[in-house]
């Protein structure tokens, strides 16, 4: 029996409360397989006996799904521990494996060096600090992937805000022919006490050091290729040629910082006990890294080839078992580990981009361009501590010119607090004197995105429309595209929208870079902030707006004082005005693209429909645009609601249509919204698949809103009157075509 106790804590090191639910696996002479144990977890603390047998280790938070852990086994002769400890531990027999015990102790050793190394006065107090889960958190970020590979002395996490500060941090890529980047353009074998990356510039050293430079803006982060072809970690030969190959090259000296990736040889050519040559020779190269002071990083085998061996197991078996060794020992000596191996399987299983194993590895073990570009990709968005991740678990964020990861210089001395925005501030540059803005780069993210189907969406601030222009550079190609922010030389004056939603395009797989770049022509710039939303449904593609709903119904009796109209404004299409999926999102003017809204439903007379909306510059506003009469005659209107007040401002624009209700009492319209040669808003209303009306901003400054929620309804009443104002809408439907 054993005591397994401690606390459970999340990657920032705040405690967990929920519960640990324990399956017996078998059964044994003690133990009745198939049997439960729940222990209750407060504050994070837990304490309980088990008596040896393979137990299925269930957690459960309240609000969370069901989180299975692992699998753990408890021995005859275990001793008490945590259990962390024990969810390294393979189920095997009923004595404790001999590779096991040497893991174990070597991270007894490695807990005892670092205790020594905090009471040097090396500087080791700032990795204390850094260690400490508010330390941590401070660097780390909600999203980050950096997380998940924490070191619990904060080792990374120190060399990281080193590279964030812009300081000196040199990497070193320690390994076989997938370090030195055989199969990459211009590649040419490794060299001893050459700087490779110069003779391997498409490997994967070469890339990450590019890619880290240009996120942190820092050009003194290195990334030094100490790749081999054909050479091995099991046999010893990393660690007898580590002085040769890293430390005496002129180029290399001393890193910060050594990922270790050796074992596609490994694999194929050990004669021995492959995973204890590799257990004891990886925990003398470890021992030779951390004596020198470097953070030593293990980097899974990401090689895919099935070829036999004289066993009748195949490669990828025993590359398999490698990589699980790897976890094991990261764990046990508390280092970090890179998973590669499973970040390129779930970006060959998931990706929708027509990346294929056969292009990318053509002889299933070195690969070309884009696959080294991928890895470096990923190795940067590990160390990136302003990432922002989308994926299955964390499906929309947002970020605006005050959050660090928008990696902006605008600051809050150029912000206007009077805005209706979402974080109740706006960036508002009154002139280049106060803040260069003229081709600069004001927002610059990275995203990295595990999302088939994930939108980038910038919401705009339509008071001071301009020439801004967003990029969107997919990093793993080098692939970019432009989009115009803003419409040049318009105004929107009291009907202007904040968080207006631009769907700008998709986020491709993998790390993504989105820069806004401020107007050269204006003298003052206004600008908004990026949505990055999974399966944003407000992209341009068909779209059924009732699909959620089936018909809608609304009624409403309005009854209008003696002496005043009555204005009513219905919000129960769409409740939420700020809908950040775009779940009911039109973008009703676009430059390249006709918006098609076909409506069919029953509306009495002096109802309206809005055509899009969104949240006003003044607090507590809504404007939009729309459709109204349904009398005999339509009308295009703007619209200014004020939900604190209930006042609500409009204004026609254009003449009325001829519209009348079929027989079976439906008004059946088609609408066609464009920006004209002229870049003019215009908007055409169909009825019987005639042309009834255009309505055109030609030589008006002052144009309509461009897209936001649809659906909400308008109603207005003359003084002293009253009735019933049913709406039914039966087909709410949009499509864009091609301009």
């Amino acid at each position: 029996m054993a005591i397994i106790s401690g606390v459970l804590q999340d990657a920032l090191g705040n405690p967990i409360n929920g519960s640990i639910t324990l399956r017996a696996k078998r059964t044994t002479g003690n133990v009745i397989g198939d049997t439960y144990v729940k222990i209750n977890v407060d504050d994070g603390n837990y304490s309980f006996d088990l008596q040896p047998c393979e137990y299925d280790v269930v957690l459960t938070v309240e609000g969370y799904p069901k989180n299975h852990l692992n699998t753990i086994t408890v021995y005859t002769d275990s001793p008490d521990g945590t259990l962390n400890d024990y969810l390294i531990n393979p189920p095997n027999s009923d004595s404790m494996p001999e590779f096991l015990a040497q893991v174990l102790n070597a991270r007894n050793e490695a807990k005892a060096a670092a205790e020594e190394a905090r009471g040097s006065a090396d500087g080791t107090v700032v990795l204390n600090k850094l260690s400490s889960s508010d330390g941590s958190a401070k660097i780390g970020h909600y999203g980050s992937n950096v997380q998940t590979v924490m070191d619990s002395d904060g080792k990374l996490h120190y060399w990281i805000a080193q590279m964030s500060a812009g300081k000196r941090v040199v990497i070193v890529d320690y390994g076989d022919s997938i370090s030195d980047g055989q199969g990459s353009t211009l590649w040419t074998k490794n060299v001893a006490g050459t700087d490779h990356n110069l003779n391997a510039p498409n490997a994967r050293p070469a890339r990450t050091q590019a890619i880290l430079r240009a996120m942190f803006n820092n050009d003194n982060i290195f990334v030094h290729n100490a790749g081999f072809a054909g050479k091995r970690l099991d046999n010893g030969w990393a660690v007898d040629n580590y002085k040769k190959c890293v430390l005496d090259n002129k180029f290399y000296g001393v890193p910060d910082i050594v990922m270790i990736g050796f074992g596609i040889n490994d694999a194929g050519r050990n004669t021995g006990d492959l995973l204890d040559d590799t257990l004891r020779n990886t925990n003398l190269l470890l021992d030779m890294i951390e004596k020198n002071g470097s953070l030593p990083i293990l980097l899974t085998s990401t090689v895919h080839r099935a070829i036999s061996s004289d066993s009748g197991v195949n490669r990828l078996q025993l590359l398999e078992q490698l990589n699980d060794l790897k976890r094991r020992i990261a764990r046990a000596r508390n280092i970090p580990l890179l998973d590669l191996d499973l970040a390129i399987k779930n970006w060959m299983s998931t990706n929708t981009d027509g990346y294929r194993y056969q292009d990318l590895q053509p002889d299933f073990t070195h690969w070309g361009d884009l696959g080294y570009s991928f890895q470096a990709c990923w190795v940067a968005s590990i160390f990136y501590n302003r990432i922002l991740k989308i994926d299955n678990t964390n499906k929309y964020i947002s970020t605006n010119f005050l959050d660090s990861r928008s990696n902006s210089n605008v600051g809050h001395k150029n912000s206007s607090t009077s805005s209706n925005a979402k974080y109740g501030i706006t960036a508002f540059i009154a002139s280049p004197a106060k803040f260069d803005f003229k081709n600069h780069t004001l927002l610059d993210v990275w995203v990295w995105c595990e999302q088939v189907d994930a939108s980038i969406v910038y919401r705009r601030n339509l008071h001071d429309a301009n020439d801004s222009t967003i990029t969107v550079t997919d990093m793993l190609t080098g692939s970019n595209y432009t989009q115009i922010a803003g419409v040049s030389g318009r105004k929107f004056d009291d009907y202007s929208g904040v968080d207006v939603p631009f769907y700008v395009g998709q986020l491709k797989y993998g790390l993504n870079r989105i820069q806004l770049i401020g107007d050269s022509n204006s003298e003052s710039l206004i600008f908004g902030h990026f949505d990055f939303v999974a399966n944003y449904q407000g992209k341009l593609q068909c779209k059924n707006l009732l699909q959620k709903m089936g018909t809608f119904r609304n009624y409403q009796k309005i009854v209008s004082p003696e002496k005043s109209s009555t204005k009513n404004i219905s919000l129960s299409f769409s409740p939420d005005v700020y809908d950040a999926f775009g779940e009911n999102v039109v973008q009703l003017f676009n430059r390249d693209k006709v918006t098609n809204i076909c409506l069919e439903g029953k509306f009495v007379s002096r109802t309206g429909i809005f055509l899009v909306q969104s949240n006003g510059c003044n607090q507590d506003e809504i404007v939009g645009l729309m459709l109204f009469g349904f009398s005999g005659k339509l009308s295009i209107y703007r619209l200014r609601y004020n939900t604190a007040t209930g006042e609500v401002n409009y204004e026609q624009r254009g003449e009325d249509a001829e519209v009348k209700a079929d027989d079976d009492g439906l008004h059946r319209v088609t609408l066609k919204s464009y920006f004209n040669k002229k870049g003019s808003p215009v908007i055409d209303i169909y009825h019987a698949g005639k042309l009834a009306k255009s309505i055109s901003w030609d030589g008006v400054d002052n144009i309509p809103p461009l897209a936001g929620v649809v659906g909400n309804q308008y109603r207005f009443q003359p003084a002293n009157k009253s009735a019933d104002m049913p709406v039914e809408i039966t087909k709410f439907e949009v499509y864009y075509t091609d301009y």
